[in-house]
C-alpha cells in the first residue's frame, strides 16, 4: 500500500499524511489541532443550544405560572374601575340635577353636560359596558346605573349597580337588571365597602 507522507514541522521527519501526532518527536500536527478545535466548537455550540433550551423552558415555566396571576389583577383592576366609574356617574346625576337640570339623564346626557370623561360616555370602560337610564315614569326624581363586565369569568366576575339612593352594590356571576321603572337595585345585592 502507498500512503501519502509529509514532515514533521517540528522534527523534520517523515510522517504518513494521515497522522494526528509525530512518531519521533509527538509535535500535534496540523490535522489534530484541526480535530480539536472542531471538538471544542462544536462542544461549544451544542452546549449553547442546550442553554437556549433550558432558557425556553425556564421562561415558559414563568409565563405559566405568571399568567393567572396577571389576569386576577387585571380583573381586579377593572372590577376597581368599575366601581370608581358608578360613584362617578352618581356625583355626575347630582350635579346634573343641582345645575338646574330638568332631572336625571343617561350617559348622552351626561357627557352633553361635561360631567363624565369621554371614555366612559361611550358605555364601555375598562373591561365592562355601562348603561345608565332615568325613570321612564318620574325622570326628576330616580334613576339608576349597571356595570356589567363584557367578558364574564374574564374582564371581572362581580356586576355593579347604584342608583338615585345611593352605595354601589355587587352580585357575582349574575349582572343587574335595568330596572327604568322603579330604578331598584335586586335585593340580593350587597353594598361595596
Amino acid at each position: 500500500m502507498d500512503e501519502e507522507r509529509g514532515l514533521c514541522p517540528t522534527c523534520g521527519e517523515e510522517v504518513a499524511s494521515f497522522a494526528r501526532r509525530c512518531r519521533h518527536c509527538g509535535e500535534a500536527l496540523a490535522g489534530e489541532g484541526a480535530g480539536e478545535l472542531g471538538g471544542q466548537a462544536i462542544a461549544a455550540f451544542l452546549g449553547g443550544v442546550v442553554l437556549c433550551a433550558l432558557l425556553c423552558v425556564a421562561a415558559s415555566i414563568a409565563a405559566t405560572v405568571s399568567v393567572p396571576g396577571v389576569r386576577a389583577a387585571r380583573k381586579a383592576h377593572n372590577e376597581a374601575e368599575a366601581v370608581r366609574a358608578l360613584r362617578a356617574i352618581a356625583e355626575a346625576q347630582a350635579r346634573l340635577r343641582g345645575d338646574g337640570g330638568a332631572g336625571f339623564g343617561d350617559l348622552g346626557a351626561l357627557g352633553a353636560a361635561r360631567l363624565l370623561e369621554p371614555d366612559l360616555v361611550t358605555g364601555v370602560h375598562a373591561g365592562y359596558v355601562f348603561e345608565v337610564a332615568p325613570a321612564t315614569t318620574d325622570p326628576t326624581r330616580a334613576w339608576i346605573a349597571v356595570a356589567t363586565p363584557i367578558e364574564p369569568g374574564r374582564s371581572g366576575d362581580r356586576a355593579f349597580g347604584t342608583s338615585h339612593r345611593g352605595g354601589v352594590y355587587e352580585r357575582h356571576g349574575r349582572p343587574f337588571p335595568l330596572d327604568t321603572l322603579r330604578c331598584e337595585l335586586p335585593p340580593d345585592a350587597t353594598p361595596v365597602p
